[in-house]
């Protein structure tokens, strides 16, 4: 077994964390300035995230890590992980997909939702999403040596 590429590692990640996850936040950031210059000020969690737009932010920063994932070539040994790690972001990034898309239909037919709990799961959400696109992006690194 080859050495961990710890700079091509830390590059890959510091790319990922500014070309996708910060600039897949900028709507947030958006909201987040709305909610700051709106009339009545009101800015809370639950205004923030509890219309779910957060799952679609963690949508495109798991395809960005499954991109990177199976768009090298990785050491054999990595292979049946690479599988693993990519079906998992896959199922997440699915799950996302279609809870916003419930939450949509939701909103649109007014029904009673609790954006309080949208809010605090989407997040949720996020964390695992960035998590799991960031194992995607490092194992990633561990290309197959020429």
């Amino acid at each position: 077994m080859s050495r961990v590429p710890t700079a091509a590692v830390i590059d890959a990640l510091g790319r990922w964390l500014l070309f996708v996850v910060v600039i897949a936040l900028v709507p947030i950031l958006f909201n987040f300035l709305g909610g700051v210059t709106a009339a009545n000020g009101h800015l809370s969690f639950t205004s923030l995230f509890g219309h779910g737009e957060v799952l679609i932010v963690t949508c495109a920063v798991l395809g960005a890590g499954i991109n990177e994932l199976f768009a090298r070539d990785i050491r054999a040994d990595l292979k049946r992980r690479r599988t693993w790690i990519g079906c998992w972001s896959g199922l997440v990034l699915l799950v996302c997909a279609a809870w916003f898309a419930v939450i949509q239909a939701d909103v649109r037919d007014q029904t009673g939702l609790n954006y309080h709990r949208i809010a605090v799961w989407s997040v949720c959400a996020f964390v695992v999403a960035a998590i799991s696109s960031g194992t995607c992006v490092t194992v990633s690194q561990f290309e197959e040596p020429r």
